[in-house]
């Protein structure tokens, strides 16, 4: 019987569970690796005994452990999003010494041949990856081709493709597909949308789920005393983080109103965009498609640097603020922004396709701006990497590269599940049996 481990952060858990049910029908046996307590406990109610929590020896490990430095921790440490980066710089290489020790002892009594994880965006996932990269164990993190509505896994957290792309003979089936694909967007760029794409579903045929976390204030009880316990090392639960994200939904609305204010009067966006310029939508932050890869490119103020250097002659440089953004960056970011030569904003309703459209050059880190350019035949610059670097730098084909992406690709959804909801369709996809099974197949075919 083959052995395989899932790592499970955030609520992933949830749908680790039915997929788990899925691989015993394929003969695969599971190793299951516990980032925090909720996973933990979850797995000990559903399968008990079978799933390490990484925080069980976290504290006794902590007292004991003498400085080692780690040439490779430095780079794991840049994954955070500003939960550790608000401790000391010792304290956090202490701590992440920890947490590799832990994992450590984990892979040394594992059997398991594939380590999956379904995203990468902390530092304990991070060192985890790091470690199993330099024992030489197989790893794979899922990525989500979010136009296309499909999935692959990719052997390491940059997103890269697989070796022997170029290889892949496409079928008759999966070369219809990408035409169909490159046609449907270039007609209407805003019809291949995340929510449009998932569509109205239904609760027929959804999975049921078998265990149910304990109401809201018995939660907050539990989690407040691990704090003092167990997970008092673990920088990513915040009580007071989770209220201001609560506050923050329904603040939308207000939101952007006053950010259209402080827009107008501050920011002073352009009135008529430049007949030469570059274009730079800035992106959401912290992001883990830039925070695992890209660490280097966080900070954005660095980025619009770079790019103005890059610049061979004199452009100016349009920005344009994510929509999730407004109101949640410093008063001296935009200062900053403003006191560059050649930097200009343009105003929060201004289409992203068409200032990619009318742009010379489009700048990114790992947006999605790049494929929709790419798609565009637009001229496109990534400062990061993942799957889009090699065909956009190549210019490869359109049909021959989207033709490839569908042969190796399924169409399964795998984010953190949302609440509970029969009415959400975010929900319903990914706990569609459908969904789950897809999952399943594809980690088996990968054994």
């Amino acid at each position: 019987m083959k052995t395989i481990a899932l790592i499970s952060s955030g609520n992933y858990h949830r749908i680790w569970y039915p997929v788990i049910e899925e691989l015993t029908k394929h003969n695969i046996n599971v190793e299951i690796y516990c980032m925090n307590f909720k996973a933990y406990n979850y797995f000990e109610n559903v399968l008990p005994g079978t799933a390490k929590y990484l925080y069980k020896d976290v504290n006794t490990f902590y007292r004991n452990m003498t400085r080692k430095d780690e040439e490779w921790l430095f780079n794991s440490l840049m994954v955070d999003k500003n939960h550790y980066k608000k401790t000391s710089g010792q304290y956090q290489v202490r701590i992440g010494s920890v947490f590799a020790k832990v994992i450590n002892e984990w892979l040394l009594q594992s059997k398991a041949n594939c380590f999956f994880f379904p995203i990468i965006e902390s530092i304990q996932c991070d060192i985890f990856y790091s470690l199993l990269v330099k024992s030489g164990r197989r790893s794979f993190v899922h990525t989500h081709l979010r136009h296309l509505n499909r999935s692959f896994w990719s052997s390491d957290k940059f997103e890269s493709l697989p070796q022997g792309f170029e290889d892949i003979k496409p079928s008759d089936q999966s070369i219809y597909r990408a035409q169909t694909f490159i046609d449907k967007f270039r007609n209407d760029p805003t019809g291949l949308s995340y929510e449009k794409q998932i569509g109205s579903l239904t609760a027929e045929g959804v999975y049921t789920e078998v265990y149910e976390e304990p109401i809201p204030l018995l939660r907050l009880i539990r989690n407040a005393k691990l704090s003092f316990t167990w997970e008092r090392h673990n920088r990513l639960y915040s009580p007071i983080t989770k209220f201001k994200v609560y506050i923050q939904r329904i603040l939308v609305p207000l939101n952007r109103a006053v950010y259209g204010i402080f827009e107008k009067y501050y920011l002073q966006p352009l009135k008529v965009l430049p007949d030469v310029f570059a274009y730079f939508p800035l992106q959401f932050s912290p992001e883990s498609s830039i925070n695992t890869p890209n660490p280097e490119y966080i900070d954005q103020i660095k980025c619009v640097e770079e790019i103005l250097f890059r610049t061979p002659y004199y452009r100016p440089l349009i920005i344009k603020e994510h929509p999730a953004m407004f109101l949640k960056r410093n008063w001296s970011f935009y200062n900053r922004l403003k006191k560059m030569p050649y930097v200009f904003f343009v105003s929060k309703n201004y289409s992203s396709i068409e200032l990619l459209s009318k742009a010379d050059c489009t700048f990114t880190v790992t947006g999605t701006v790049s494929m929709e350019a790419y798609l565009l035949d637009k001229m496109i610059e990534m400062l990061g990497s993942n799957f889009l670097k090699i065909p956009i730098e190549q210019n490869m084909n359109k049909l021959d590269f989207f033709s490839r992406i569908y042969q190796l690709s399924e169409p399964f959804y795998l984010y953190s599940p949302p609440p509970k909801n029969l009415n959400d369709n975010r929900y319903l996809a990914l706990f569609k049996e459908s969904n789950i099974k897809a999952i399943a197949l594809s980690v088996a075919n990968l054994c």
